[in-house]
């Protein structure tokens, strides 16, 4: 057999390793790309599998936000990453959606509908004011996009800026997919779009504070709209 030159062999293994992206240690993929299995809403009319991702779709006004929630078990420490796509909703009311993360979900109504009581939110939006933003089911906005802020244990709160609100929403591709990257350890968050730094908590509010839940996917109630998730991960401590 006639060997190959050796710069020839090296061009071979270095093109293999670069088109082939380096695993990430201790991530594993909770999204199979193909069906919602280990995936459930009140419901599922509003979820499907579309070219390798999740999609949450209203094709009409929606009424309620809905949930789509992995069973998984709650979670305390972790890591969780995935790419996201926005698009519909209306200049007044453009599309909003989220991460939801170590919350409690309860059925209200008669429908059973799911309602987020208590938790975090990494927030997905058309709107500006709102993209990766820190929420709290019980609290409303803990962090905006620039911002880190240390909560103390009575709920009083002291900020610092950690970046150009606007600036950072330039990082964000509005049209196209994202990364979005959000971290909880212990009482500290951290909300990471396109590897910037967008917000960031260090809960310290004893009567509030969530040490565990459940991860979910939101279509936030309102106009018509699209979310699309895919290459989704988490990394458990």
């Amino acid at each position: 057999m006639r060997l190959r030159k050796p710069w020839v062999l090296t061009l071979i293994i270095f093109g293999a390793i670069s088109c082939c992206p380096a695993a990430e240690p201790g991530f594993v993929s909770i999204f199979d790309g193909k069906t919602l299995n280990g995936w459930s809403s009140d419901d599922m009319s509003y979820w499907s599998v579309e070219d390798g991702a999740i999609a949450g779709r209203g094709t009409k006004d929606i009424p309620y936000t809905r949930w789509l929630v992995w069973q998984g078990g709650e979670m305390g420490d972790f890591e969780f990453k995935l790419k996201f796509r926005l698009s519909g909703g209306t200049k007044e009311n453009p599309a909003n959606s989220g991460i939801q993360f170590r919350c409690i979900f309860n059925s209200v109504g008669t429908n059973g509908i799911l309602s987020a009581r208590t938790g975090y939110q990494a927030d997905i939006a058309l709107d500006p004011d709102w993209m990766g933003l820190l929420y709290s089911a019980s609290r409303a906005v803990l962090a905006e996009r620039g911002q880190k802020v240390v909560i103390d244990k009575i709920g009083g709160r002291r900020s610092e800026d950690i970046g150009d609100p606007a600036e950072l929403y330039k990082l964000v591709n509005v049209n196209g997919w994202n990364d979005y990257h959000v971290i909880a350890m212990g009482n500290h968050f951290q909300a990471v779009i396109n590897g910037h730094l967008m917000s960031e908590v260090i809960d310290g509010q004893t009567a509030k504070y969530c040490p565990t839940g459940w991860i979910g996917l939101q279509i936030e109630h309102g106009p018509p709209m699209e979310v699309h998730f895919k290459d989704i991960r988490l990394k458990k401590y």
